[in-house]
């Protein structure tokens, strides 16, 4: 058998006593392969800046070499009372280069990672 003639079992979804076709989908999941990473994650650190009074959460990406491509950034300003979540993306050597806002929130006490 060639690879066009190649048969597949599909299941036919109706609606309830009609022919009327409400889904088709094949009975195996060959077509629903999902694309695998080789990212993996590094060691988390925090670190606390004063005068500036913001608290660092970082959680690192890296790829197969094991060099930083991106991170999380979970930063708070204490004397804002915000907190911050950026996405950074990282040069060849491992330093952050750009980043990206994703979220923000407020906080009322002091809050930190450690």
């Amino acid at each position: 058998m060639l690879e066009s003639e190649k048969i597949d079992t599909y299941h036919l979804l109706t609606y309830k006593d009609t022919k009327i076709v409400h889904s088709l989908f094949p009975d195996k999941k060959t077509y629903n392969k999902k694309p695998k990473t080789k990212y993996g994650k590094g060691f988390v650190s925090t670190k606390t800046k004063f005068p500036e009074a913001y608290n660092d959460l970082i959680v690192p990406y890296e790829n197969e070499k094991g060099k930083v491509v991106y991170s999380i950034l979970i930063r708070k300003f204490y004397n804002e009372g915000i907190e911050r979540t950026f996405i950074q993306k990282h040069n060849i050597s491992g330093i952050p280069e750009s980043r990206y806002q994703l979220a923000e929130r407020t906080f009322t006490d002091y809050e930190s990672f450690d």
